[in-house]
């Protein structure tokens, strides 16, 4: 069994588990999908989440439909409405839709991990579009986006991306950039060490998703990024097989069509 949804109906409404074994879906997601639109709330972690949906609004929303009719159908709907592509296997065959974009000279942060972590270390970095563990060594660094978002980049793609400003961030943010160190268990603010660059004016393909799509990056096989319609997928010129997701909020923050 790789997924399961286990619900108890009461007065009040549903509650429900999510569990899933496999790397294609996350529990959290599954369990705010059959909470969306109005009926309640859901998450979690991974590979274990719940949620609970008030009967109020069920009669509201979904008038007639059994709740078994209904759970079924927000699992097969959360499990077509999303493409996945592995980066490990090379670019992906349909590259069709994209427009040449150029990255626009905003101010953002950067830390070189070996600052940080001597040696190698394990992080989890939590992402806008989803949490992921690497590996992070003397040429790994951590960038901080505009809202600030921590997303990893390799040290030569950096210094083809960004020209370094030779100041520290100054830049507030609601919640503070940090990532966990796996290995000790604590986790680490990034604004103490970061530094500020600027983006370069550096090509890229991007096309805006008209369906939902997760990325298991070549940074972690086993966790994946997620892009719902509205958000971009880009595609670095040089590298193909280095895709990557930004919010539909962020994007025209970053990039302009050429």
């Amino acid at each position: 069994v790789d997924l399961a949804v286990i619900f108890s109906q009461s007065p009040d409404g549903f509650k429900y588990s999510v569990r899933t074994a496999t790397r294609e879906i996350k529990a959290s997601d599954l369990a705010r999908t059959i909470a969306a639109g109005g009926l309640g709330s859901g998450g979690g972690h991974a590979d274990k989440a719940g949620g609970f949906i008030s009967a109020a609004n069920f009669a509201r929303h979904r008038p007639g439909q059994s709740s078994l009719d209904f759970f079924r159908q927000r699992i097969h709907e959360h499990l077509a409405d999303y493409d996945i592509i592995d980066c490990a296997k090379g670019a992906p065959d349909d590259t069709g839709g994209f427009a040449e974009h150029e990255k626009l000279p905003v101010p953002v942060g950067f830390v070189p991990c070996d600052r940080l972590f001597p040696g190698r270390t394990s992080l989890q970095v939590r992402m806008l579009e989803g949490d992921i563990s690497i590996s992070a060594g003397p040429g790994t660094y951590l960038m901080i986006g505009a809202s600030g978002e921590v997303y990893p980049i390799e040290k030569d793609k950096f210094a083809a991306t960004y020209t370094p400003l030779g100041t520290p961030l100054q830049e507030e943010f609601a919640y503070p950039p940090c990532v966990l160190d796996k290995d000790k268990g604590v986790r680490l603010p990034l604004l103490p060490a970061a530094e500020a660059c600027v983006g370069k004016s550096v090509r890229l393909k991007a096309r805006r998703l008209d369906r939902g799509l997760k990325i298991f990056t070549r940074w972690d096989q086993d966790n994946y990024l997620r892009g719902d319609p509205g958000d971009w997928l880009l595609m670095r010129n040089d590298d193909p097989a280095d895709l990557y997701i930004i919010t539909r909020d962020l994007f025209p923050r970053l990039y302009r069509r050429v």
